[in-house]
């Protein structure tokens, strides 16, 4: 279930960012960077979990960050309307960083999902998906 999130999230992101060349883009890698910085957080936590709080407790600090960044991909589609189809070279590298923590975290999915019944693990991955849902 979160792979399909992260597989579906990457590319809505990579469309926001598209066209965005240059230091007057560095509000858009700023964002993105604090959204890989979340991702490879959550990663780490998952990784160490060893019981349902665990679990729930990193997805709620991924949340509580998303929460705050995703708005700003709205910003920007309607700040740089000019936005193209071509990933600009400034910007790849970061976009690349958040792709990659994005795969791993799809591989660490079935880790969380275990813990599905949980009701505090439930409940953030739900905010979770209610969160992505906010970005298409």
């Amino acid at each position: 279930m979160l792979k399909k999130i992260t597989v579906v999230l990457i590319p809505v992101i990579l469309i926001l960012l598209s066209g965005c060349s240059g230091g007057a883009y560095s509000d858009v890698r700023e964002v993105v960077n604090q959204q890989t910085a979340a991702t490879e957080d959550l990663i780490s936590a998952l990784k160490n979990a060893q019981n349902a709080t665990d679990i729930a407790k990193a997805y709620k600090a991924y949340n509580d960050v998303m929460e705050k960044i995703f708005p700003r991909y709205k910003e920007f589609a309607q700040k740089y309307p000019d936005m193209e189809k071509e990933m600009p070279a400034d910007l790849a590298a970061a976009v690349d960083k958040l792709e990659k923590a994005g795969n791993k975290l799809g591989e660490l999915s079935m880790k969380a999902s275990e813990y599905m019944n949980d009701p505090e693990v439930a409940k953030e991955l739900q905010r979770t998906m209610n969160l992505m849902s906010t970005m298409m």
